[in-house]
């Protein structure tokens, strides 16, 4: 199981984003700090989410803050990273037995949502689902 974890490089102390026995993973946090992104996994699919960061959460948050994150793409989804203005995620997906390139764009006004489907950038080009995506300017 993969539980999402905040952790203060001050202190030590540790705030459970994710209740214990989930699959969520591979973290994004956004440019300004406000959302983070990540993978939440079941046993027949993977989903991109995004849920909103709080300046301070309680030891063991109730319900759990991903209780509250927003489905942004269903299917065998990887590796989400954010462009530099937060105005858009990056993201690997499963699409005829090729991982491709997406990007989603977003906004976060008010709260989280997506401003249009995600736009399939490469096409049968089998991309390294492990790796980590970046942007460059």
């Amino acid at each position: 199981m993969a539980r999402l974890t905040w952790m203060s490089t001050q202190n030590g102390s540790r705030i459970y984003l994710s209740p214990d026995g989930e699959r969520n993973f591979e973290p994004a946090i956004s440019p300004d700090g406000r959302f983070v992104a990540f993978i939440h996994a079941t046993g027949t699919t993977d989903g991109l989410y995004v849920m909103p960061l709080a300046s301070s959460y309680s030891r063991e948050p109730r319900p759990a803050p991903t209780d509250s994150a927003v489905l942004l793409q269903s299917g065998m989804v990887a590796q989400p990273a954010w462009s530099p203005d937060g105005t858009a995620i990056a993201f690997l997906m499963l699409v005829n037995g090729s991982f491709d390139l997406f990007i989603m764009r977003v906004s976060s006004a008010g709260s989280i949502h997506p401003v249009s489907a995600a736009e399939e950038i490469t096409h049968g080009s089998f991309l390294d689902a492990d790796s980590r995506l970046a942007w460059a300017p």
